[in-house]
Order: C-alpha cells, then sequence, then structure tokens
C-alpha cells in the first residue's frame, strides 16, 4: 500500500511506534485522517515519507505543550534553572511546613499531659442519684396536678 492511498491501522501504529488503540483515538480526535475502507476496515493517511515516530510530521505537530511550544525532550538553560529554582523552592517549603507539624505535635502532648483525666461513664452513673422513671402518660397526669 502506498502512503496516500492509506493503511491499515496495525501498519500505521508499526510506523508510529504507538498501538493500534492509540492510532484509532487519533483519528477520533482529529490528529490523523483516516476512513473506512469499502471493506469494513480503517485505513489511515500518513503525510510524509519517514518511517519513524520523529520523521512524520503528525507526530511531531503532537509534540507541544499547553502553550503551544515544541516539545522535543531537550530543555533550554533558562527552564532548566527555573525548574531548579522552583524545587528548591519548595523543598524549603515543605522542610518548614514538617517543622511546623512537630512543633505542633509537641504543643499538643504538653496540653494533653495538663488535662485532668476524664471520670469514665461508670464513675458519673455511680456518683449521680438516680432519676426517678414514670410511664410518658404519667408526665401529663403531674403536670395536671402541678398546675391545680
Amino acid at each position: 500500500m502506498q502512503a496516500c492511498d492509506g493503511m491499515t491501522l496495525a501498519e500505521a501504529a508499526i510506523r508510529l511506534g504507538t498501538t493500534p488503540d492509540a492510532v484509532r483515538k487519533r483519528i477520533k480526535r482529529g490528529t490523523l485522517q483516516g476512513y473506512k475502507a469499502d471493506d469494513g476496515r480503517w485505513l489511515v493517511r500518513l503525510n510524509g515519507a519517514g518511517h519513524g515516530p520523529d520523521t512524520d510530521s503528525q507526530v511531531d505537530d503532537e509534540r507541544v505543550d499547553a502553550a503551544g511550544r515544541r516539545v522535543d525532550g531537550e530543555v533550554d538553560a533558562d527552564t532548566l534553572a527555573a525548574y531548579r529554582e522552583l524545587v528548591a523552592t519548595l523543598q524549603a517549603e515543605l522542610a518548614a511546613v514538617r517543622a511546623e507539624l512537630i512543633r505542633h505535635d509537641q504543643l499538643l502532648a504538653v496540653a494533653l499531659q495538663r488535662v485532668p483525666a476524664l471520670p469514665t461513664p461508670a464513675q458519673q452513673v455511680s456518683a449521680q442519684e438516680p432519676v426517678p422513671r414514670y410511664p410518658w402518660w404519667q408526665f401529663w397526669r403531674r403536670s395536671k396536678q402541678a398546675a391545680v
């Protein structure tokens, strides 16, 4: 098959260095041109004559970041310096947060030692006077007697 006539999903996947499912998704997203042949198979049109993932123009077009800059695996010195500065800042912030957590844990431990032990529920019940229990309907009888 020629590249202009189209190739099967499997052939395109081999040429692009990916899987047939990834090629299907690219067709669905519109980043690759594909069509359904008369026999029901999907055929893919690839632009360019290269045979590797780096030589195909479609693959090169997809290697961009969110800002539209081309991503080729290499980072310039300014970007690398900015990333290193960001990593150093985040590491310092993480160390400060960890130190603050340790301080809070120590303060909490001291505060817990100062709090007197609370009595257990069994101790509370024995210290209180028993409350007389009446049936619910006697509440109304007692309230009428108190009103008279």
